[in-house]
């Protein structure tokens, strides 16, 4: 168990390096902003090399929008490299990247990736969901999802 405390510290650690603050979102994991997207790692207890972000609560399902939704979370897990998008609940869309990190991968870098992975993916995703819901059109501030 203290293998895994110090991996979570590390972790942590350097996500601050790369100028995030997160903070302690209890019995979940550690939410920190990124551009306009909140990440949350998502520590596991049972697996130090096994790392898991998402960026939650995307874009809320409704039953008149959950067909919808449906083809978009298709169409991303088809289309996104990494990162599988997932409608958790039946009430909300979440993007999640996992990935299970060798002993060679810097962690810097590898958190680096799946961070700015994920805030693609959510540009990605939204713009989809954006397009298709305004005619194509699409404008970052059409994106406020709080």
């Amino acid at each position: 168990m203290m293998m895994m405390m110090e991996m979570k510290e590390e972790i942590l650690q350097e996500i601050k390096a790369l100028g995030f603050e997160p903070i302690e979102i209890q019995d979940i994991g550690y939410l920190f902003e990124c551009g306009d997207a909140h990440i949350l790692y998502i520590p596991s207890e049972d697996d130090d090399d096994y790392l898991r972000f998402a960026i939650p609560n995307i874009y809320d399902v409704t039953e008149e929008n959950s067909s919808f939704l449906l083809e978009i979370v298709n169409d991303a897990n088809l289309e996104l490299k990494y990162v599988k998008a997932n409608m958790m609940g039946d009430y909300t869309l979440w993007l999640f990247f996992e990935h299970k990190r060798s002993v060679e991968e810097p962690l810097d870098d590898i958190l680096e990736f799946m961070i700015r992975t994920l805030e693609y993916s959510r540009k990605h995703v939204l713009q989809n969901i954006y397009g298709e819901l305004h005619d194509g059109t699409f404008d970052e501030a059409d994106l406020i999802t709080d």
